[in-house]
Formats: C-alpha cells, structure tokens, sequence
C-alpha cells in the first residue's frame, strides 16, 4: 500500500546481503513539503530483507551514502572530541554504541529487529534499544568467526568499564567477544556471554550471579555485563563483535543460543553507575535513550498565544518500558530564540549517534550563567522559528512513549500551548531531513491533543503522530475488517479501551476511544466509563467492572458501597473485584473458635485444642483448613452484604493469577465458591509471559473453577489478553476459544487499548492490525454463538483429576514453590486432552460425598489425602471405578501420618519418595527438556523416564505390572472387584509432556515461531495410549473425536431449545485443511453450521453426526437437534 504520510522524504532501513549491516537510504515523497494536516493511514515500519530480496526498492547510491554516513561519522566524533576535550572532559562519560549499527565485516551477524528476538513483550525486562539487536547463530562453522565493527571516538583519555547488554537465555550459553581497537592495536579483548561468568541481573537485589533461576521461569533474560576496564586515548577507535563456536569439550554445545547483542557501553561514570541500584529491574537501562535520533524545531504561530519558551522535557508517565520503574536523569532543555538553554546533567552523553548532524546545523548550546534570567527577547515571538533542537536525549529508547511539548509563555496564566513542531532525523550526509510537520494545540498531558506516539527507534520508523491522529487512524483500519458476525448482546466482554483512561477524556480523545471500544464489539460500556457512553447512544446497564473494593475491612467496605450507591455508580455494576492477582488470605489462630469448629464437622481430638502453625504438629491441617475457611467466611459476608444492598445480580470475585505453576487446588479454586465467598470465578491466561507447555492450558483452569462453580450454577470470568507484542493472533484466538469451551462465560481482554493512549504493559501496539483484527474477530464470532454459550451446560466428563485439601496444606506447595504433583496433573490434564477425552476436576469432598460415583476413571497425584477420601475411593473402585495413582497415592493422612487403607488399595506399601534437588519446580518448556531421570521404568510394551520423582514400592497382594531398570517395582496394579487401583511409582506424565518438547533457549517471545508460542506436537503416541486408553474402561465412548486427535473439543449442551455446540481448538500449529468431526450419539440433527464456516452438511453413520471442515485455529460447530 502507498504511504500517505506528508514527509518530503521516506526514510528505510533494510539489511544488504552482502554488508549485512543498516544500510540507510531515502525515497521521495509525492507529498509537498508544506502539507502540514496528513493522513496518516499507512504507518511506516521497518522492513527486512533476508536473501537479497527488497521491501523497499533502495535508490541506486544508497550503499554509497551509508559509507559516507559511516565517515561522516567519524569524522564528526573525532572533531567532537577535541570540543568536548576542553569543554567537558571533566564529566563522566556514558558512551553508548548500538549493536544493530556494527558493519558486519564476516560471517553471519544480522540486524534483528523487535519483536522477533528472544525477550519481546509489553512487560518487565522484555525491550531492546533502539528495538533491535545485532544476531548471531547459536553455532558457527568450526575456525570461522562471524566479525562486526563501529568506529567510535573517544572524547577524553581516560579508563573506561566496558559493559555490554544482550539476552542471555536460561542456561544456554551465548559467547561473543567484544575487542576494542585503538592505534591499530587490540587494547582491550573479554569474551561475554559465558555461563560462568557474574552478570547483571533485574529483579534479583542487585546480586552478580552467572545465573539467575526466576521463580516465574526465565522469560525476562536481557542482561548487563561489565567485564574489567580499558584504558583509551581521547579519539577515534573501533569496537569488534566476534561471534566463535560454542563448545563443550571439543564438541558444539548443546545448550548454545543465539547471541543477541544489543548495547556496548564505556564508562567511568560510578556515581551514575551507583545511582542505577535504586531500581528494582536491571540497572543501567534508564540510560538508554534516543541521543542523536530525533530533532525539532518550534515555530511560533502568528495567531497563536503571545511570546513563549518552547521546553523539551522527558515525561516519565509516557514511557512503556514497561512502565516507570527506571532511575532516568536525562535533562530538560528551554528552546530560546539564539539557542537552547539544557539542564546540567553529571555525565557526558557520548555515542557513534550522538554527534552525527553537523553542529552548525543545530541551535548553539547557550551558557546557563549569562542567562540566570531569561530576557523578553529570547522569548519565540508569534511568527519566529527557532533553530534546530536535539529531542532524542529525552525519549526513551526501550519502546515507543508518550511525549508532549511544554511552553513557558510571557503571560505565565497561559496553560494551553499553540505551536508548530516540525520534526527531523539525521541524513547520510549529517543534515537533517523533515519527517513531520504539524500544529497542536490545548493543554498537555497524559491524555491530550499535545501528546504524541513516539517511536523507540525513530530512525526507522518515522510515524510520529498526535494520540488524536492515532486513533483516528485506528479507526479507520478497524471499519475496514471484513463484517463478521455481530456485537454480542449476552455474552460480556470487558477490556476494550479500557484501563487506560482514555474512554473518560471529555475531548475528542474520549470520543474516539469510545467509538473504537464500540466498532470492535464492546457491549459491556457504561457512564462509568466516561461521558461518550451516553452521548453515542449506548443503553443504561448494569455491566461495569469496580477495582478494588477489598473486604478486608468490613466497615470501609460497607462505605465504599454506600458512597457508589449515593453517587448514582452502584446501579451501572455488575461486578465487584476483591483484588488483583491475589488470593483468599487465612485468618488468624483461635483455639476457642478452631474448637467449636472440629466439633461441627465431628473431627475428635484428644486434649486441648490448639491452633497451630507448625507442620509437624497433628492438628496442622485442621488448624489450616479452619484459617481458610475462616478467611472465605469473612469474604462471604461481604458478599452477603452486598447482595442484599445492591441484589444477587451483582457479582463479586478476584482475579486469580496462576503463575508461575499454574497451581489449581481445592482451597482457592473450589472452597471459595461453594462457601460462597466471592460469586464469579475469575483468572487469567498471560501463558505467553511463563514457560508452561501451551496456552491449552487456560482449559485447565477454567475446568477446575468449574468445580467450584457448579454447587450455585456461578458464571465464571476469564482474562484473556491480546498484550502485544507477546501474545500472537493465533494464540489469543486459541485461549478465547477453549476459555469459552472449558465454561467461561464473560471475557475480559485486560486490556485491548492502543500503546498510543495505552496504561502501564497493558495495551496492544497501535499499529498490530493483525491482532486487533484478532480481537474485533472473536468478539463478534461471539454474537453468532453465545445463545448456545450460555444457556448451555459444559457436558460432565467420566474422568477426573483429584484435588486434595490436605495435600495442598500438608505440602505448602504454592505456584512458585513446589507443586511436582500439579506439574504431574497438568500432563496427564495434556493427554487426556490429546486423545479427545474430557476431563473434570473432583475434590475430596466430592468423593467423600459420593459424587465421584460418576465418573469412571480418577487420577491421584496427591502424596497426602484425607483418611476418609482414601476409603470412599476404595468403595468406588469395588464398584468398578479405575484409580490411577501416580507417585504417591495418598499414602499419607490429614494428620501426616501413614494412611491405614492405602495399602489395602493399592496391593503395595510405599517406602518413601526419592526427589531430584534439582527439580523442586517443574516449568516444562524450561525444566522438562534438560532433565535427566533418575531411572527408567518398563511397564507391557511402553517405556517411559522417571523425572523429579521415584517411589519404592512393595507389593503386597497386588501385580507388578512395571519395572524400574534395576528390577524393581515400577508400576503395582490390584483388581477390585469390577474396578481396579494401579500406582505408578513415578511421573509418566512428565515423560509424557517432555517427549514433545523440544530442547531450546526459553523465551519471552512474540510470534508463532518463538519458543514462547510453541505448541508441542511430537509427543509419545504410544506413551499417551499407555497412559489414556490403557486404563479408560471398556465401551467408554467419547463424545466427540476428531480426525486430527491434537483438535481438543467440548460439548456444550442446551436442553431447551435442543442444541449443542462444540468448539474447535487447533494445536497442530498448522491449518488443517479438512477436518473430520465426530459427533457421537447424534442420530440426527434439524441444522449445523460452524461459526467461521456457516452452514455445512452433516452426515449419519452409526448414531453419530460426522462433518467436514477446514480448521485454521479455531471454530466452533453449532447443531440444531
């Protein structure tokens, strides 16, 4: 598509074949240099060229004004170090050279553009400077080197720490040399990137470690490293990038990633350096800004507002790196009419950009003590223009940001500013080349019509516009997505354009967030929200969200209710949110109160009842379950509270967050509900941020809120987040499909809403059309299939996984601790899955109860289960239930002591758990491929490893059925009756789930190929036969199968009218072309139609419907009995 964006010159940068490094040309616009009101439909962005091929056709000299950029350069650097020799030299120096700007001299080095390196997200440590790296492959050629160079200049002599920031992936390796050159000589030479070697870690207490192990897993690995110090002359020099083999004994290593080298920087700026401990996230990133990039010039309209001062000053609110946590000293500068006055700063800011616009070019630097008062003749009168000005030492260079312009004008009562920027980036031949020229006017501020969308790396990508001119132009490419379906009127969906804002401006800002957040499908919209709510026309409702009104305490939460009432807010809410990523909090000891509780639920202690916190004493787990009950007793008098003041209509809940082990117990996940505490279960995906095995996972936790939700028929809620970059297309899609299969019945995207106006990580990039076509998609393909949805009922499955309270206590596994048990359920959770077999969650209490009468296969993981469950399992498998317990089995009771029925069970003693001390937390994609078992185990024709965990076994009346590699006991099964218990004394699934996952760097990335948004295909067919159908009992049917068994499918069936829908989730990672759909016990059918597809043509074998259909990433079958 043909820019219309009104610059006289569009500026690209692609990589050549053969000098594998920028290469910077121009190509002319149509457009006249005075066109000052752009359209601004097309955004321009970075192309790359891989095997010669051109995005962009470059002009015939365009390699021959890079090398004259590239002498110029120099050229100005070392004439800008004899200057700063006698201006300055006293100032510390931060000399900042950017990898992706290194000539590539051999070998494979590239320029590799965000988001398609490792770390590329909207959060935590997860951004590259200037938004690209310098790329190396994991591996080259043995005696080759793959070499980069960037002349630099010194500007003072002097001995300089040399660090160096790049990704340096969970226990791969990265090595890469950097040599400084200096007089044709090699004065300086470290190898980086070494897994032995003390880095500069975020988020760890400032600790130089070689390795840090993040308990969320290794997905915000962008590091520093300083490695000694060089001593150098004042002048030019040239740094080297040397990219070798990585070896392991002779041998490429196999844990050998690729090598991302972002930033090299020389400095003896200590105080700077100290200065930079004061945050929490990596140290050294708030220096890293857009110094020589970007410039402007002010121009003072005849009619505007009186005499003034331009300011550029930095604005902490807008940068999105993630968000504000740097330490940034970066100066103000006042835009005088004979030049600029700017702050003092510490340090010299030094760098191959910094200094590449010639300096006669630019407004002179004016001496701050001859002008203690600013004289009325340095003010821009209306008309004047001023010179040019450096902006990019004030622009973060991490991601794109929020800035606005500040005025100081003579009236000081003047608060609205009326100028004309006109913006400029350097040329090949150090002048300066208008990219923008346009007028604003009003008040700044984080939302106004002042601030604009910067770029992180502006000499690439020039589309600088107003927060107004992006969203108009966000809202013409969304009139533009095909129609699809309609706005759902049943089914809510949260998160469009909020929590930014934006929707709440009273100015043209508010009205168009409001009419994006309408045009993409919001349905959920009220005053609440902002004025443009009932000026559009949107119907009263009862729809809000409110965050967060907490019951912690009582009273205050009484009030807060009260005071909504009284202003009119509590009739528009429809939920009440407890509190962000949190959980249930305990209440505290009372023996008297833990007393009269134990007598309620007939639970006899000898002696006094004492509370305790001691795992070793008998009555822990009572004493624990008492304190969680007590705490959800509390929250469910707030509950009642509210709904007897604002009615049951109104909803209360808090998001759950399920990181890092996407942990699902009985206490937090079930108990609440039934008791409950909160009304709507609420959690959300964020896979894309954890090194879990697959975003199918989200299934896994809305099943288990299904458990909890089914004793009052609870609505549940599901984040489901587009954050781009991060997620992809195809996995939001994913996550949206199989939340709504797993039961979900409102949908929050927390939050789809511009980077341009967005808040804090949560906002897709203004320009990521794919995937806010992905959002105004799914939101509207819900209009077609939400009567469906929500009248209808997730069809109970005949296989369990079992949730046990006392297992949860007994262990203290939390999600960043422990939970072997729950990685081990999460696999079996994956191949129930895979072989399309559905699958609830049960508690002990619903086996205690006689619910799991049910089912008629139950998974145990538990090494703890209550006394009572272990007998009420017992019963069940003489009934003819299958148990199947894996390394563990409930050996042990509620008072940690042997359970006296498990053996009787299981026809074996157990002799204990051996556990690896190196897996005390499993994140598959990180910890499962590395792994080495600690035994192998055999059982019929099935192999499989034993990781994490191995139980001694000792059969008693029960069969050996498996074998450790030494002989021992590795699988015991004992007939029951009808029924059978077979115990695994090791984890299979974990074998299971590590077959299909390859062994590579994890990553934080942003598109399908990243490891990030792998979805593991390759696992044991015949292990997952061994596992599933080698213990589902004879004649149990499934509901529905699918040609291509990695296709997961429900049934949600609705009784009146008789229908049913059944969901399609692809994790192929592939289209399917034609995909066989089998429905069972479905004779007949009035009319079937898929959502995507419309109607199609069933057709009757054998009491079931079969259809036929392409499946791209998701669908969902919608039939007509």
């Amino acid at each position: 598509m043909a820019s219309t964006m009104p610059s006289v010159s569009q500026r690209f940068i692609v990589m050549s074949p053969r000098e594998s490094g920028w290469v910077i040309g121009r190509q002319t616009s149509a457009r006249p240099r005075g066109c000052q009101t752009p359209a601004l439909d097309s955004p321009r962005r970075l192309r790359i060229v891989r095997g010669g091929r051109w995005f962009r056709r470059p002009r015939p000299n365009a390699l021959e004004d890079a090398m004259s950029l590239l002498r110029l350069k120099v050229a100005c650097l070392v004439a800008a170090s004899a200057l700063s020799a006698s201006a300055g030299a006293e100032k510390p120096l931060r000399l900042v050279a950017e990898a992706e700007d290194f000539a590539v001299a051999s070998g494979e080095w590239k320029v590799l553009p965000f988001p398609e390196n490792y770390y590329a997200s909207t959060f935590a440590i997860c951004f590259l400077s200037r938004m690209a790296c310098l790329s190396a492959p994991a591996q080259v050629p043995a005696g080759k080197e793959a070499i980069a160079t960037q002349a630099i200049a010194v500007p003072y002599a002097g001995e300089f720490q040399v660090f160096a920031r790049y990704e340096q992936p969970y226990n791969f390796s990265v090595e890469f040399t950097l040599e400084v050159e200096q007089g044709g000589k090699a004065v300086y030479r470290q190898t980086f990137g070494r897994l032995e070697d003390p880095k500069i870690w975020p988020l760890n207490g400032h600790k130089r470690v070689p390795m840090e192990r993040f308990g969320w897993g290794g997905t915000d690995n962008i590091v520093w490293q300083v490695k000694d110090a060089v001593k150098l002359a004042a002048g030019p020099a040239t740094l080297r990038l040397i990219a070798g083999p990585q070896l392991d004994g002779g041998k490429p290593r196999a844990m050998a990633a690729e090598r991302h080298v972002d930033v090299v920087c020389l400095t003896n700026d200590t105080e700077g350096l100290e200065a930079q401990k004061k945050t929490s996230y990596l140290e050294l990133d708030g220096w890293l800004v857009q110094d020589g990039d970007l410039f402007v010039r002010f121009h003072n309209p005849k009619d505007g507002l009186g005499p003034c001062i331009p300011v550029i000053e930095p604005f902490g609110g807008g940068q999105h790196s993630p968000y504000w946590v740097h330490v940034r000293d970066w100066p103000t500068t006042q835009v005088l009419k004979s030049g600029r006055l700017v702050s003092e700063t510490k340090y010299l800011l030094a760098g191959p950009r910094s200094n590449v616009v010639r300096p006669d070019l630019l407004a002179p630097v004016l001496d701050p003590t001859q002008l203690k008062a600013i004289p009325d003749s340095e003010y821009l009168q209306p008309g004047e223009r001023s010179g040019w000005v450096p902006m990019g030492q004030a622009l973060d260079a991490l991601n794109n940001s929020q800035w606005f312009p500040v005025a100081k004008y003579k009236n000081a009562k003047q608060k609205e500013l009326d100028l004309e920027l006109e913006f400029a980036v350097p040329t090949p031949r150090g002048r300066l080349d208008t990219i923008r020229t346009v007028r604003v006017k009003g008040v700044g501020g984080y939302h106004s019509p002042l601030t604009f969308e910067i770029p992180g790396n502006v000499t690439v990508n020039h589309t600088i516009r107003t927060q107004v001119e992006a969203l108009q132009w966000l809202k013409r490419q969304i009139a533009r997505f095909p129609r699809i379906g309609s706005t759902p009127k049943r089914l809510p969906i949260y998160g469009l354009m909020e929590f930014s804002g934006a929707c709440g401006q009273d100015n043209e800002i508010g009205r168009l967030a409001t009419e994006i957040a309408l045009a993409l499908g919001d349905n959920t919209l009220t005053p609440l929200r902002g004025p443009w709510a009932e000026r559009l026309g949107v119907p009263k409702r009862r729809s809000a969200i409110v965050a967060h009104w907490s019951p912690g305490n009582l009273d205050a939460f009484k009030k807060t209710v009260e005071d909504a009432d009284q202003k009119g807010k509590l009739s528009h809410i429809a939920i009440v949110s407890y509190g962000d990523e949190i959980h249930i909090p305990p209440a505290k000891g009372d023996d008297a109160r833990l007393a009269a509780w134990l007598k309620e639920k007939g639970v006899a202690v000898q002696g006094d009842v004492k509370f305790t916190d001691d795992p070793t004493q008998p009555l822990y787990y009572y004493s624990r379950l008492w304190a969680f009950e007590e705490g959800i007793r509390h929250y469910a008098e707030a509950t009642r509270w509210l709904e007897e003041r604002a009615g049951k209509a109104v909803l209360t809940g808090a998001n759950y967050s399920p990181h890092a082990n996407y942990l699902v117990t009985d206490l937090q996940w079930v108990r609440p509900f039934k008791m409950r505490g909160m009304t709507m279960p609420w959690s959300e995906d964020y896979v894309s941020q954890i090194p879990e095995a697959s975003v199918q996972i989200v299934g896994y936790l809305t099943s288990a809120f299904r458990c909890g939700a089914k004793y009052h028929g609870l609505p549940i809620m599901m984040y489901v987040m587009p954050h781009f970059p991060n997620n992809t297309p195809r996995d939001f899609r994913l996550s949206f499909y199989t939340c709504i299969a797993h039961g979900a019945t409102k949908i929050n995207y927390f939050c789809a809403s511009p980077l341009a106006t967005g808040g804090t990580e949560n906002y897709i990039s203004t320009d990521g059309l794919d995937m806010w076509r992905a959002v105004h998609d799914v939101t509207h393909e819900a209009g077609i299939f939400e009567d469906y949805v929500l009248d209808g009922r997730v069809r109970p499955a005949r296989v369990a996984l079992l949730l046990s309270s006392v297992d949860e206590i007994l262990t203290g596994d939390t999600n960043f601790k422990g939970g072997i048990h729950n990685a081990e359920r999460k696999a079996i959770y994956y191949a129930l899955r895979h072989a399309n077999v559905p699958v609830d969650f049960l508690t002990e209490d619903n086996v205690i109860d006689g619910i799991s009468n049910d089912y008629a296969l139950i998974y145990v993981t538990q090494q703890y289960a209550h006394s009572k469950a272990i007998k009420a399992l017992a019963e069940w498998v003489r009934g003819g239930g299958t148990l199947v317990a894996l390394c563990g089995g409930g050996f042990l009771n509620e008072f940690g002591q042997p359970n006296p029925d498990a053996e009787a069970l299981y026809g074996a003693k157990s002799g204990g758990i051996t556990k690896d001390p190196t897996m005390t937390q499993v994140l598959a994609k990180q910890d499962l491929p590395p792994s080495k078992p600690l035994d192998t185990a055999r059982w019929g024709s099935t192999a499989a490893e034993a990781i994490a965990w191995k139980q001694a076994l000792s059969p008693t009346d029960g069969k050996v059925i498996g074998t450790f590699a030494g002989g021992q006991p590795a699988v015991v099964e004992k007939q029951h009756g009808k029924g059978r218990a077979v115990l695994f004394g090791f984890l299979p699934g974990l074998s299971y789930l590590k077959s299909g996952l390859p062994l590579r760097p994890v990553d934080r990335g942003a598109t399908n190929a990243a490891y990030a948004h792998y979805l593991p295909t390759t696992m044991d067919v015949s292990l997952r036969r061994a596992l599933v159908e080698g213990l589902l009992p004879q004649g149990l049917e499934r509901p529905v199968v699918c040609s291509e068994p990695l296709v997961e499918t429900t049934v949600i069936d609705t009784a009146s009218p008789p229908r049913l829908a059944v969901p399609l989730m692809n994790y192929t990672g592939r289209p399917i072309k034609a995909l066989t759909v089998r429905v069972n016990g479905l004779a007949s059918a009035a009319q079937v139609r898929s959502v995507v597809q419309g109607k199609l043509r069933p057709r009757f074998e054998g009491g079931a419907l079969l259809v036929t259909l392409p499946l791209e990433v998701a669908d969902m079958l919608l039939v007509d009995r």
